[in-house]
């Protein structure tokens, strides 16, 4: 063997050792160290991307602790609506529409694939079939030709009807806008509402929110945490380290309202422990104690698609937060 091929053939093999490493010992270095739920006081924070079974366990924390004040932190809503389960988005168009057999309505889709299939739906007008839609891998406009005679469009539906999952995909429909004569509307723009068949029965979810944490705060007043015990801090117009300004528009505000509490516990994913500790450190400073729980471990993480998405997101993410300056108090 050639010393080249031999160098090569080494230097592969190191780094497939090195992922098989850190395939089993990254779980455990992501979660880092983890605040068990008790009797804590102080400050509780929760991040609004969390998903709403962890935002569950989030209110559960928040009313057996003593905690002051629950925060909620995040980023704006990207202006997609994300359709997780079968159900039907409403929106309500503010003032007057009306449209005719000829006219045509766009409506612009994308959706994910699973059992070999994208999501699909039907579209409706005053609770009136207009006709089935169909999403591809990336967003594009879907043209629907009106069949009827509309004088005054009260709603527009948008149906999602083939849900499905495996253990490593996830079929959902995201919807971006919808174009009528050239004018565009965007579902957050206007009364919009998301009627989510679950298996639990028939469930509303409004959409009028502009942020993540307000969207969060919402289920979590739904999960019993009353209003007044909720500050929402949203962070405007920023796409990427949204952890890191999530973090330092946090620590901002408790300065601001709270500057005599000493301790804040973070509830977040238990991938993005570790990160969210790091980063929260160093924009609250050594004057805070900040720690992290993360309800739910993934204990069987491998077996799931997203989970193993959210691994190598987070690896990656971890390794930039280190290089991370410390904020500037």
């Amino acid at each position: 063997m050639r010393p080249i091929v031999r160098y090569i053939f080494l230097f592969l093999a190191g780094i497939i050792g090195i992922l098989l490493i850190w395939f089993m010992a990254g779980p455990f270095v992501l979660r880092g160290p983890l605040e068990k739920p008790g009797n804590q006081c102080g400050l509780l924070a929760a991040e609004g991307w969390l998903p709403e079974s962890v935002l569950n366990a989030v209110a559960d924390i928040y009313t057996r602790g003593c905690y002051r004040k629950l925060l909620v932190t995040g980023v704006t809503l990207p202006d997609e609506v994300e359709m997780l389960f079968r159900g039907k988005l409403v929106m309500y168009p503010a003032g007057s529409l009306s449209l005719q057999p000829g006219d045509t309505l766009y409506l612009k889709l994308r959706g994910t694939k699973a059992l070999g299939e994208r999501a699909a739906g039907h579209v409706w007008m005053n609770d009136t079939l207009v006709g089935a839609v169909f999403s591809s891998r990336r967003a594009r406009w879907v043209p629907l030709p009106v069949p009827y005679s509309f004088p005054a469009v009260e709603s527009i539906g948008i149906s999602f009807d083939n849900d499905a999952w495996t253990r490593y995909a996830d079929r959902n429909l995201y919807v971006y806008g919808l174009k009528i004569r050239g004018k565009e509307y965007l579902p957050r723009s206007m009364r919009a509402i998301y009627i989510r068949y679950l298996g639990s029965g028939v469930d509303t979810v409004d959409l009028n929110f502009s942020s993540v944490p307000g969207q969060a705060a919402w289920f979590l007043h739904r999960f019993g945490i009353p209003d007044n015990q909720m500050d929402v801090i949203a962070v405007q117009g920023i796409h990427s380290d949204k952890t890191w300004h999530s973090m330092k528009a946090l620590a901002e505000f408790a300065r601001s309202h709270y500057a005599t509490d000493s301790s804040l516990v973070i509830v977040t994913h238990p991938f993005h422990a570790r990160r969210t500790l790091m980063l929260a450190r160093k924009a609250f400073g050594p004057s805070v104690k900040v720690s992290v729980i993360a309800p739910f471990p993934s204990r069987t993480w491998w077996k799931s698609g997203n989970e193993i998405k959210m691994f190598v997101k987070e690896s990656a993410g971890l390794f930039w937060a280190f290089f991370r300056k410390p904020a500037l108090h």
